[in-house]
């Protein structure tokens, strides 16, 4: 059994500030002695006394939920991108079993080319199109050379609490809110997924006994960005004006992922979308009716 959570387990959340790190975060919580780094604390570019500093915390599990995001970024910043998402990794990976912790490291179904049709499963063949994906696909292959006791977490476009709304979903909520029109890519689909039911999955993962590896954890079904957004609204109650549009209408400089559902060989499915949507919804203030173009 691989039951890495008993009651008083000392864990260490890198990344504890962001929206899925503050997920992981309150699920843990109540069982565990969670510490956490941020940006604030820790560097991922530069890291020659990691050793040392996780010797003094001395976890027994760290979930490495740091990442460089962005594919125009990454495709600007390539030497960040691959310290920060592959080379991180790989000394967590080469620390792990020399100082005794768990490490669980979160991927990205940007790993993946387009599924053309096809939803993406723990078997299917990565296939990265950008910057993003490559290295983060280096984080996770430099995780499993290393440290095969290591969990792999591959996870699609989130949504949740995150007050510092920096990303995608919540930029375009705090828009929508304000009144103003949107227009979303409809030719852009993923399986939308919120982070409390992420963090659940990976406590019932280790909780459960599961073997170290490769999981794919995503709420049920797939969306377009633009089917993502109306059905957000309408949770709302949101009197929005959304119009569909497609990913050659915005400016990019690297190749973007366009079809990458995920599903899992290994875990139960979770709740549809539109449920956990309506969930998180429901924990923000509703305004007015809804209209879609």
């Amino acid at each position: 059994m691989h039951n890495r959570f008993k009651p008083g387990c000392r864990v260490l959340v890198l990344g504890h500030t962001g929206k899925l790190g503050r997920a992981l975060v309150a699920a843990l919580e109540p069982t565990c002695a969670v510490t956490g780094w941020n940006s604030a604390d820790f560097d991922a570019r530069h890291t020659e006394d990691l050793a040392d500093r996780l010797q003094a915390v001395a976890p027994e599990v760290v979930l490495n939920t740091v990442a460089l995001m962005g594919l125009d970024r990454c495709w600007a910043q390539p030497e960040d991108a691959l310290r920060v998402n592959a080379i991180f990794p790989r000394q967590l990976a080469r620390l792990a079993p020399r100082l005794g912790f768990t490490l669980a490291h979160f991927s990205s179904e940007s790993i993946f080319g387009d599924a053309a049709g096809a939803a993406c499963a723990e078997s299917t063949v990565p296939g990265p199109v950008n910057m993003y994906g490559l290295s983060k696909y280096g984080g996770e292959s430099f995780v499993r050379a290393f440290d095969p006791s290591a969990y792999v977490f591959r996870l699609p476009l989130l949504f949740g609490p995150d007050p510092r709304r920096g990303q995608l979903v919540e930029r375009m909520v705090d828009r929508l809110r304000a009144g103003d029109e949107i227009a979303v890519s409809a030719d852009v689909v993923t399986s939308p997924t919120y982070t409390v039911d992420i963090a659940q999955q990976v406590c019932d993962v280790w909780r459960q006994g599961l073997a170290p590896g490769i999981y794919h954890i995503a709420n049920a079904g797939r969306a377009s960005l633009y089917e993502l957004f109306c059905e957000i609204a309408v949770q709302l109650g949101l009197a929005a004006r959304i119009r569909p549009a497609s990913y050659r209408d915005f400016p990019q400089v690297d190749q973007k992922n366009l079809c990458t559902p995920l599903v899992s060989e290994k875990l139960p499915p979770l709740r549809s979308w539109q449920a956990a949507v309506a969930a998180w919804c429901g924990d923000m203030a509703p305004v007015g009716g809804a209209r879609h173009a």
